[in-house]
């Protein structure tokens, strides 16, 4: 068996984007692969029909797509000479996918709802909402003004920008409909309105939208809104005082992904469940599952993202994170069942002949298709020719919590041989990890660490006052890290204490820096895209102003709060600093901004600890699961070089 190494990575394929067609006879998906040369990602659309799976598009575009009717899927891209919108038309009964039309806006989805007509949610701008029409007059006399405006940015909202985007100041998602007869584009919703979503009734004659009321300051609030598809006309359901994210037709009536604005557990309090009630215009939680709706199982294997709710056949659909796995559910309208608990990761799901078919993570594998234990894919075969490494769990209790961990041993390990190893730290914090495939740690155990990892308190996946660390970063959590850390030495007696290393990102990386602060007992350190000063993230971070607030407790509004949230910045304990430190960090980095790293590498570097900060240009947030091929590999061997000059 090959060990995996840091470029293993670029041989695996990513699966996503998992649509039905309308028959619910063919299953559509998306594969994404590396491409070193073009530093870049091919993604092609993906058949499965009577058993069998075919490529259906060779262009390594195709990413961004939906069924048009039975046979037949449109998708769309940007054409980089003319900077419109291509929208293509292929068969899956053979040949070549056909140039359709070109739109001339900034297109994020287009919704069938019928071979006449689109609806088309795109990005539109204050000052161009004349770009919609697209002749060539127009299209030239708005490149044209765009170009002339380039030289600022007008800040007058908050976020002012999104990771990885730009500023967002006057730009809002605005609905269209595109009528393929007459080629043209109208919009239905006002400016005033930033469109989120939007999702088809079964009959095709209405669509349900949720949508948030511009301002200047936004916050979690937004409304449903009903459009009829006859007339095109909005109607608004609600009064804006829930947090919806998802909503969808049930039979006669409405269901809901939701949250409680301003709940006991704040910003991170687990979803549940909403049945609308048309009397007094609000969604009323049904049953209360004490785990998180949706999926937030970490791992750097995946590309794009498939649903995790839907309906079918009369019933709800949707998925739970549940301690280390992901649940899948069912609701009828009146009663929620649990479908299936799967020992890994549902990173997406639909249904094919009334089968149920999972895209997920299982068994230490990369993404394949699932039917109950049948894998129904075959795309991550190479994988078979390398050695993977099976976790070993780890059961320990810190102050009467009970936790859960994972360790993995290097290829043959032997109990009289001294080990290094590496603790590494998820991100979120309301994440969680789970027995599946992680390249970088795979990478680590093969390269003779002992890899360790778990789901301190603050971590997805239990009820809601296990997940609520708001006030509390920096003790139950470190607690619980160090108190598992401690449980593996004592497990694994020849790991040497003396070369021990730590990781993290995000709220790992905050967790990383924290720990340097309050221990020496790491060899070295490397901290990603991390925090390491709450009173200046409050700020810049997008999501600053409100993150900050509702985690740590304390704002900057209030008098004597920066007390708190300086106490809570790992850059407070710079005097206490020794490990040796390496920095990762991305320019575009708008979720934990750039400046939180040059903070605390300029803290590090004065007081002469050793410190070394790899920065990406060109890369956001998303670095460790999305980044640029050169960026991504560049990375992996930065952190393995690292960890082999400290701990080897």
């Amino acid at each position: 068996m090959k060990p995996i190494v840091t470029n293993t990575w670029q041989t695996l394929k990513f699966l996503g984007n998992l649509q039905v067609n309308p028959s619910d006879n063919a299953l559509a998906y998306v594969v994404s692969e590396a491409n070193l040369e073009a530093d870049a990602y091919d993604h092609n659309i993906w058949i499965y029909q009577k058993r069998k799976h075919f490529q259906l598009t060779s262009n390594n575009k195709a990413q961004h797509y939906t069924w048009l009717d039975r046979t037949t899927l449109i998708f769309h891209q940007v054409n980089e000479e003319t900077k419109k919108v291509d929208v293509y038309q292929i068969a899956t009964t053979g040949g070549e996918a056909q140039l359709w039309f070109s739109l001339g806006v900034s297109v994020k989805q287009i919704k069938v709802i019928n071979n006449k007509q689109l609806l088309v949610l795109a990005t539109d701008h204050e000052d161009y909402l004349d770009k919609h029409k697209v002749d060539d007059e127009q299209w030239e006399a708005y490149q044209k003004a765009i170009k002339a405006d380039s030289y600022y940015q007008e800040i007058n909202q908050l976020p002012f920008y999104f990771n990885g985007g730009t500023f967002m100041s006057k730009t809002f998602t605005r609905l269209y409909v595109y009528d393929v007869e007459k080629a043209s584009l109208k919009p239905i919703s006002a400016p005033a309105i930033d469109i989120i979503s939007l999702e088809i009734n079964a009959k095709q004659n209405k669509a349900l939208v949720l949508a948030r009321t511009r301002s200047d300051v936004y916050g979690f609030e937004n409304d449903l809104y009903e459009l009829s598809l006859k007339n095109f006309r909005l109607r608004k359901l609600t009064q804006g005082d829930q947090w919806l994210l998802q909503a969808f037709y049930l039979k006669n009536t409405i269901v809901a992904i939701m949250k409680e604005i301003g709940g006991t557990f704040g910003m991170n309090q687990n979803a549940v469940l909403g049945q609308y009630h048309r009397k007094n215009k609000r969604f009323e939680v049904v049953g209360d599952p004490i785990y998180a709706i949706g999926n937030s199982m970490n791992s750097d294997v995946r590309m794009l993202g498939s649903p995790l709710a839907c309906v079918h056949d009369d019933k709800f659909y949707f998925t739970l994170n549940v301690r280390d796995h992901s649940r899948l559910m069912q609701f009828d309208g009146k009663h929620m069942e649990r479908v299936l608990d799967f020992p890994g990761s549902i990173d997406g799901f639909s249904f094919l002949n009334n089968k149920l078919i999972i895209l997920g993570l299982k068994d230490q594998q990369a993404q394949a298709l699932y039917h109950e234990d049948k894998q129904l894919s075959n795309h991550n075969k190479a994988l078979r020719d390398y050695r993977i490494i099976t976790p070993e769990a780890i059961e320990y209790e810190v102050d009467g919590r009970a936790l859960k961990g994972w360790v993995l041993l290097p290829p043959k390990f032997n109990a009289k041989k001294k080990y290094p190893a590496i603790l590494n730290i998820h991100g979120g914090p309301k994440t969680i990890y789970g027995e599946v495939y992680v390249h970088e740690m795979q990478v680590w155990a093969n390269a003779g660490y002992v890899v360790m990892y778990t789901n301190p308190s603050g971590s997805d996946g239990q009820d809601n006052a296990f997940s609520d660390i708001r006030g509390k970063y920096g003790t139950v959590d470190y607690d619980d890290l160090m108190g598992f850390f401690q449980t593996v030495l004592q497990r694994y007696p020849n790991i040497n204490p003396a070369k021990c290393g730590v990781t993290g990102g995000s709220y790992g990386g905050f967790m990383t820096n924290w720990i340097i602060g309050h221990t020496n007992r790491f060899a070295c350190a490397i901290t990603q895209r991390s925090i390491s000063n709450w009173t200046s993230f409050y700020g810049v971070a997008d999501i600053g102003y409100y993150f900050t607030k509702d985690q740590q407790q304390a704002s900057l509004q209030k008098s004597g709060d920066i007390e708190k949230l300086w106490w809570h910045s790992p850059i407070k304990y710079l005097a206490n600093m020794q490990t040796p430190t390496l920095i990762i960090h991305s320019q575009k980095d708008y979720r934990c901004p750039v400046e939180q790293a040059y903070q605390l590498f300029t803290g590090l570097k004065e007081k002469g600890v050793e410190t070394k900060m790899i920065l990406f240009n060109e890369e956001n947030h998303d670095l460790s699961r999305t980044g640029k091929v050169k960026a991504r590999q560049k990375r992996l061997d930065e952190m393995l070089a690292c960890f082999n000059h400290y701990l080897k």
